[in-house]
Formats: C-alpha cells, structure tokens, sequence
C-alpha cells in the first residue's frame, strides 16, 4: 500500500501546496480544491468564479508552476478561445493541464442541458489535444468507457478515471467503485501510460481497494 501511494498525486488549492508536493503530481484548481468533493465535481455548473482567471492570477506575484503541476482549467471558458487560453496559460509557467472541472461525470437531464449549451466532454478532449500538440503535459480526467475509448485513440500523459458523483445508494457506490477499478486495469492493458484513479472521499471502497498494479490516484490534498 505504501508504494502505491507513493504514485499518488493531489488536487490543490495553492501553488505553494503544489512546490510542496513536488515531485508528485498535482492539479492546481484554487477554485475548486477548498469545495466538498462533491460539489466540486459539479464545479463546472456552479456560478463560484472565473476559474481560469484565478489560475492565471495565481502567478502575478512571479510564483511559477512546478514541473509536475497541471494548470486544473475549465475547458468551457466563455471570455477566452481554447488557443488564447492555452497561449496564457504557457506565459504564466504552466507546463501542464487538466480538464477540471469537468462534465466528464455528470448525467441525465443536468448533461444534457450543458450539452445543449455547448459543454460537453468532445470539447475537453478537443482542448487536451491542442495542449498536447502545443507541447504541454496533459491529464484527462474521464468518467465512462466511451470517454476512455476516445481518449486512448491520443493517448494523454495521464488519465485520471473519476467515479463521479456520489450516490447515496451503498450498492451503487460499490459497483461504481468496481468499475473505476477495472477501468483503470483495461486503460493499463491498453498502454494509456499513467493511469489513476479520482479518489473521491464519497467512495469509501476506493480508498481500501488494492488497485491494479501500476496505478495511481489524485487525492484530494485537504482530506487526504
């Protein structure tokens, strides 16, 4: 278990945190690092910010992202085009990005309302793989296994499976549990390279579950 969690990276909510965590992967997301797991995986439909520009504000004090610090960017941003973004992004230290937060998770009449407006997960990807061809490391957080077919055909530097909202069903959190581990054993076999899973704190059997060897996870940093 140990080593395992020698793998693992964290969400943060400063830059500070990230220096500190070093060599460890992390994704800076000031915005949504200090929410309760699960609002901040809703965190792309609640009116809290501009989440990019706070990523962007965090270095106007010269503070530099790490090497191993992802740039946590809602890919649906209405003030800027994914390009300006991107180009921001590098001039600010960001070497890295992930989509987050995401709608990778989210279902139902919620998702198909963001779709309807243009939020869906076809735009993330699109982004990540802009990213990816600009140079910049790249974590994609995805939530089904269409999702992980699509991601795998450009594979991202890192896949981060999250297991998405949490239900107040026992049995449904448990099978959901089941899935993200054996989704994460499939994009392994697949040759996805780094893969990890969200462990979200509303997934108990996440937590103590022995993972399939070679992966990793993204804690959330205040409550691991």
């Amino acid at each position: 278990m140990e080593a395992e969690h020698q793998q693992d990276g964290f969400i943060v909510a400063t830059l500070a945190e990230a220096v500190a965590l070093h060599p460890a992967a992390t994704l800076f997301s000031p915005l949504t690092a200090g929410l309760d797991p699960h609002l901040a995986t809703m965190a792309c439909t609640l009116p809290i910010g501009d989440n990019n520009d706070t990523l962007l504000a965090a270095t106007a004090d010269g503070t530099r992202p790490g090497a191993s610090t992802f740039a946590a960017v809602l890919a649906h941003d209405p003030f800027r085009r994914p390009a300006e973004l991107l180009d921001q992004l590098q001039a600010a230290g960001f070497r890295g990005i992930a989509n987050w937060p995401s709608v990778a998770p989210l279902a139902g009449e919620l998702a198909a309302a963001l779709d309807h407006s243009g939020f869906r997960f076809e735009e993330e990807l699109a982004l990540i793989r802009l990213a990816a061809d600009a140079g910049m490391n790249t974590a994609l957080v995805i939530h089904t296994r269409e999702q992980m077919a699509a991601a795998l055909e450009h594979p991202p530097g890192m896949l981060v499976i999250t297991p998405g909202l949490s239900s107040p069903d026992a049995e449904q959190r448990e099978k959901r549990s089941e899935t993200v581990l054996a989704m994460a054993a499939e994009g392994r076999r697949a040759g996805a390279g780094s893969v990890n899973i969200h462990l979200h704190p509303g997934f108990k059997a996440l937590q103590s579950a022995t993972r399939p060897k070679g992966v990793g996870a993204i804690r959330h940093h205040s409550r691991s």
